[in-house]
């Protein structure tokens, strides 16, 4: 597969993609793109320590449900800057990270509800 050409699939399929990176069952980053014209969030240093590592751990571990649960179609870390959004593609793990602004509703609905417990 064309790691190149996908990532510019995905930012076709949604501008709120800023980010795509493939890291495969070693660990091993092989492709870290930015949309052209992002400005990154997090210095290359972070980018290259976390994305081989954090989300393969995430999948691997939420992934052990799936006997019980069904398949994982992925997994969506929300921050208050970004949107992490995690995929297993057969040995890859696929990275995205989205603009804020789309919608995860009931994660919003319940970080604010949160939020009022502390006022």
């Amino acid at each position: 597969m064309d790691w190149d050409d996908f990532a510019e699939y995905l930012f076709g399929l949604d501008p709120t993609i800023r980010y795509v990176g493939v890291v495969d069952d070693r660990y091993r980053l092989i492709i870290s793109k930015t949309r052209e014209g992002v400005v990154s969030i997090v210095s290359d240093d972070v980018d290259r320590s976390f994305m081989p590592i954090a989300p393969p751990i995430i999948l691997d571990a939420v992934e052990k449900l799936e006997k019980f649960v069904g398949n994982l179609e992925g997994v969506v870390a929300r921050y208050e800057k970004l949107v992490f959004l995690f995929f297993r593609h057969q040995s890859n793990t696929i990275i995205l990270t989205a603009e804020i602004k789309i919608p995860t509703p009931l994660i919003t609905k319940v970080s604010q509800a949160l939020r009022e417990l502390d006022t």
